[in-house]
């Protein structure tokens, strides 16, 4: 439903509906309060109820972010309940304004950056984690959609956290998550989702910019399950040219079955991106050990 006039809590007004997601629509907005623009994220209601939407996570989640200010993390402003006769028990979030170019429009349209663009990407990526990780929030649906690109595609602003319950409406949908998914998060493998599952769906999203395709494809979601649990993927190296060996350790680490053997943290992951960066190949990925820290477990 486009919702686009409408006045959210006598103080924000959608404008116009600029983007949907599985999660819900987004609008650009205007506060009327701070007479500033925004962007408004309207959750998708029936996916919600039928999902059984943990809103308690969701306001605890929300509150966190809203405090957090880091270059790498789309700025939460507000979030909450409204009524409106057309869309009764909405939940809003106003954030920044948001421009939707995102990673997968970068792969999609074949416009793969260097492979040092590449790394930078995941290393600010691994910046904006670190910051999230230390206040106890995971992202949980770490995929090219919810990146979004700034004015180069070394600057990259992380989105949507606290919103993978609604990614799974349907069969498509939970399908193209599961890519992006940690073995223990898709429930192949037993064990705590944490902050090493966000490292692992960060080694998907470099394997593909780096060879512009998935470590893991299958014809069915049981195939997919099965390869993602016992499978080794191809090193990148394999699929594209040009990928120095060191680089295929950092990444094939991010893919390790066991949370136990990848990095341990975004801290020891950004360690070895940026001696990377700096020309360094004389290391063994992971051997500056970076403890997981203590964090509530998402479902």
């Amino acid at each position: 439903m486009d919702l686009t006039g409408i006045l959210i809590n006598k103080r924000y007004r959608l404008l116009d509906r600029v983007h949907s997601e599985p999660s819900g629509d987004v609008y650009s907005g205007f506060d009327d309060h701070e007479n500033i623009p925004v962007s408004v994220k309207v959750l998708d209601r029936t996916l919600m109820h039928r999902l059984g939407f943990d809103y308690i996570r969701f306001e605890k989640d929300m509150g966190i972010l809203s405090g957090i200010r880091h270059e790498g993390i789309v700025r939460v402003l507000d979030h909450g309940m409204f009524e409106n006769p057309l869309f009764p028990q909405g939940v809003f979030i106003v954030t920044e304004p948001l421009q939707f170019r995102t990673v997968e429009h970068m792969i999609a349209g074949n416009k793969a950056p260097g492979l040092e663009t590449a790394v930078s990407i995941i290393e600010r990526i691994c910046a904006a984690l670190e910051s999230t990780h230390e206040q106890g929030i995971i992202h949980g649906d770490i995929n090219p959609g919810n990146i979004i690109i700034a004015d180069n595609p070394s600057r990259v602003k992380l989105c949507n956290f606290g919103l993978v319950e609604l990614t799974r409406g349907s069969d498509a949908q939970i399908r193209k998550g599961i890519v992006f998914m940690a073995p223990e998060q898709s429930g192949t493998i037993q064990g705590p989702v944490d902050e090493r599952t966000d490292l692992y769906s960060l080694g998907v999203l470099l394997y593909s910019i780096l060879t512009g395709d998935l470590p893991f494809k299958g014809d069915s979601l049981v195939t997919l399950l099965h390869k993602q649990s016992a499978k080794l993927p191809d090193p990148p190296s394999q699929r594209a040219a040009g990928i120095h060996p060191v680089l295929d350790s950092i990444v094939l680490k991010l893919l390790e079955k066991d949370p136990a053997n990848r990095y341990q943290s975004a801290a020891g992951l950004r360690t070895d991106l940026n001696r990377f960066l700096d020309g360094d190949y004389g290391f063994t990925p992971g051997e500056h050990y970076n403890a997981p820290g203590k964090l509530d477990h998402i479902n």
